[in-house]
């Protein structure tokens, strides 16, 4: 009896072994990364260092808890070739304008530090990693989309005309400005809270800009909110489906319009002043005992339900009760909830 091998296993057979993945090189503590010796085959350090930045198919990951800085410009060019940051490592950029591929797991985190970065390029990144820009006068690349974005070490940021979008938190610490676009009407997108620092500034329109923002979270402000002149009124939009607490905090200036949209609960933890632009409430708003004031309009929408928590309930006109603006809209089909003494 004669045995026939398959065409294909002969095939198999003759062709050369070919690496099918890629190569990881792990970081083996606070290193630089632009030098070779900082990176090693094994996760304790042991193996071998990679031989350039330039072979293709290599991986580079920086370990949980190790903070790794850079020297000079460093460049990982090989094709399929890229940085991860490990959940709990860090990288600082330092003063130079690297040309990676960067991916971050959760808590991963890339401290910006030079000028410019047109040569970073996002790859995949955990929503729970951060980006901290810390440059005092730089070039913001609204463009890319950042999971957790920090703006410290007194820089100020200005997406211009481009729309932002954060997946998750916006912080601004202290000294530092988020300062909105100066014209245009860009929409940017904050998955998380808008977070003020004591000591830094959200200017919400820079000019005569009028920026939207729409935002899933909730806005707790410690330093100042710097509201925009009557030409460029700026739009907050709180949208989902959660239940947040708003501590507005310090304002200066008052050109805002402010809605909340259905299936979102707002509740108060100071007062609100609005002189131009209107409060809209389609979800739920809860007073409590503070108050919103000003010349501008407040409107609750049939369906909406408005918490009420001062002793005076609310009026149309007048300075007593939780609403105090100029222009009040109470719709019939509302609900109003009191909740106080």
């Amino acid at each position: 009896m004669k045995r026939f091998i398959p065409l294909f296993l002969v095939v198999l057979f003759f062709l050369p072994v070919l690496n099918w993945g890629q190569t990881n090189y792990y970081s083996a503590g606070n290193d630089d990364v632009t030098l070779t010796s900082s990176w090693w085959t094994n996760t304790n350090g042991t193996g071998t260092n990679p031989s350039d930045f330039t072979t293709a198919d290599r991986v580079f990951n920086v370990q949980n808890g190790h903070l790794m800085t850079a020297s000079t410009t460093w460049t990982v060019s090989g094709n399929n070739s890229k940085v991860v940051i490990k959940t709990g490592g860090l990288i600082t950029s330092g003063a130079f304008n690297h040309d990676i591929i960067l991916d971050m797991e959760s808590t991963g985190k890339w401290v910006q530090g030079a000028s410019s970065y047109l040569n970073l390029t996002f790859g995949s990144l955990n929503s729970n990693s951060t980006f901290e820009y810390q440059h005092s006068s730089a070039s913001f690349r609204a463009t890319l989309t950042y999971p957790n974005l920090i703006v410290n070490n007194s820089s100020s940021i200005n997406p211009g005309n481009t729309s932002l979008t954060v997946n998750g938190t916006l912080t601004i610490n202290s000294g530092s400005e988020f300062r909105g676009t100066n014209t245009g009407t860009p929409t940017h997108t904050i998955g998380g809270d808008i977070i003020i620092e004591s000591g830094g500034t959200w200017t919400t329109s820079n000019g005569a800009g009028t920026p939207t923002y729409n935002i899933s979270g909730t806005v707790t402000n410690n330093g100042t909110i710097s509201a925009p002149s009557a030409n460029g009124t700026s739009t907050l939009n709180f949208s989902g489906s959660d239940s947040k607490t708003v501590t507005w905090g310090t304002k200066t200036g008052n050109d805002h319009n402010i809605n909340i949209a259905t299936g979102k609960t707002i509740s108060s933890a100071d007062n609100f002043t609005i002189e131009v632009g209107t409060f809209t409430v389609a979800g739920t708003l809860n007073c409590g005992i503070f108050l919103i004031s000003g010349a501008g309009t407040f409107t609750l929408s049939s369906g909406a339900t408005l918490g009420i928590g001062s002793a005076d309930g609310i009026t149309s006109s007048g300075s007593t009760g939780n609403i105090q603006t100029t222009t009040r809209n109470f719709d019939t089909a509302a609900k109003y909830t009191y909740n106080g003494s």
